[in-house]
């Protein structure tokens, strides 16, 4: 790290948004080294755990972190993470690409579902949105029945019985 961490600044690299904040590197090695290699090394400031199972920004101490450097300058590695950037670069954009259509696709549902007045103008959107999904039922292995009521239908476990709705009532309010 060069720098210190700046919260307000967003990159949005991540595929969720649980991470904010960035902060500036020098890469001084780049090269995969396997997880193997480094779990003997401990961390007394991350309740004990190998190195392997520490986080983006975990401090190590100095004694640990010339064994990562001189493990990292010794491993003869074949591949580096530069090699995977094209592969990432691709998916990333396809996945932004989605992101962008689907957020489209949603703005034009709710554009054509706001009606205009005669002075042209759209009224306040109000919150009105009913989903309908149909019910995903699953049955035991053996079609329990009861043994009071020899023909009655088994009942679905772990299902909601409610009434039928049909889309011509939801649009009416009738539910």
């Amino acid at each position: 790290m060069t720098g210190a961490v700046d919260f307000e600044k967003t990159l949005e690299y991540w595929q969720q948004d649980k991470w904010n904040g960035s902060f500036s590197v020098k890469w001084h090695i780049v090269k995969d080294v396997p997880n193997n290699i480094l779990k003997h090394i401990i961390l007394e400031n991350n309740e004990n755990k190998p190195v392997t199972n520490s986080r983006d920004t975990q401090e190590i101490r100095l004694e640990q972190g010339l064994q990562m450097l001189k493990i990292f300058k010794d491993h003869v590695s074949k591949t580096s993470i530069l090699d995977d950037f094209a592969f990432y670069e691709s998916r990333q954009k396809l996945m932004q690409d989605k992101r962008s259509k689907q957020q489209q696709l949603q703005k034009q549902v709710w554009d054509t579902r706001t009606p205009v007045s005669v002075t042209g103008e759209r009224p306040q959107r109000t919150a009105s949105l009913l989903l309908l999904f149909p019910m995903q039922q699953r049955w035991p292995r053996q079609h329990q029945r009861n043994p009071s009521s020899p023909t009655e239908s088994p009942r679905p476990v772990n299902s909601i019985v409610q009434p039928e709705l049909h889309s011509q009532d939801a649009v009416q309010g009738n539910w």
